[in-house]
């Protein structure tokens, strides 16, 4: 059977593909190129705001005619920065250390949603041997690393509990 689509949108361009398996198919488009909104342009995501087409095909190859779209969607691609911040760094702690304590932040329009934290215990003075903390026997004797997850409130995030070697 021979059949027309007329516009190479998503949905022109999806009916026309599913159409040639088993018919001959002519795709008439008035623009000097394919794609209609489904048009791809290469540009950095992040920051970005972008319009979304959508359309569902059945088994039968029954092509959704009225395309779903969805407008001002933010893409985030920028990951997160954590720094700790208690004990800080090259300190000498003479007290038991109950938290771990940092800083967590992302680019918007991201916003952090966990943090995990790890704990090694160095061999020698190199920290180039040594374990990971395994709470679940409650030792240094972890030859992988082992992440937990901290609590989060706003920027700030800490780690107590179980998860932290005392």
């Amino acid at each position: 059977m021979r059949v027309a689509v007329v516009g190479s949108g998503i949905s022109g361009l999806g009916s026309a593909w599913l159409l040639s398996r088993a018919h001959e198919v002519t795709l008439f488009e008035a623009d000097d190129r394919l794609g209609g909104h489904t048009h791809t342009v290469r540009t950095a995501w992040a920051g970005e705001t972008y319009d979304v087409d959508a359309y569902a095909v059945d088994l039968a190859g029954n092509a959704q005619v009225i395309y779903s779209t969805v407008t001002n969607v933010k893409a985030d691609f920028t990951p997160p920065v954590s720094t700790v911040t208690w004990p800080a760094h090259n300190s000498v702690v003479s007290v038991v250390v109950s938290s771990v304590v940092g800083q967590a932040s992302d680019a918007p329009p991201g916003s952090v949603s966990s943090v995990r934290v790890s704990y090694f215990k160095c061999n020698d003075p190199s920290c180039n041997t040594g374990y990971w903390w395994n709470s679940a026997s409650g030792n240094w004797n972890s030859a992988t690393e082992i992440f937990y997850t901290a609590s989060v409130n706003g920027t700030t995030w800490t780690a107590t509990g179980v998860s932290t070697p005392t």
